[in-house]
């Protein structure tokens, strides 16, 4: 994040972090709707694509999370993808508020 607000204008920096936040939380919803209809298939993409945007904005532990629910996605592990997408949405939460906590220290 901090490379973001050096390299760009403070502004553009925050949008693009908030778009990139706004795009993780659809994800999540995505992820909890799929997981609703045990539709694993449909899980894939946005678990993926919740990995590539985090891990933009250094967001690791929600990239590796969204990786590992990638992971038991793809051994069909239904027990396991409920405790990791757990784990995805709480290093979520985390996540937004260190993203806030660094954009006031800034």
């Amino acid at each position: 994040m901090q490379r973001l607000f050096v390299e760009k204008d403070p502004a553009v920096a925050e949008d693009l972090i908030c778009r990139i936040l706004e795009d993780i939380a659809h994800g999540l919803d995505a992820l909890q709707q799929g997981l609703e209809d045990c539709s694993f298939q449909t899980m894939l993409k946005p678990a993926r694509r919740i990995g590539l945007v985090a891990d933009q904005i250094g967001l690791t532990e929600v990239s590796v999370a969204a990786y590992h629910v990638v992971t038991c996605l793809s051994q069909a592990d239904g027990v396991a993808l409920e405790a990791t997408l757990a784990r995805l949405e709480r290093g979520f939460d985390v996540g937004v508020s260190e993203v806030w906590n660094f954009r006031d220290s800034g």
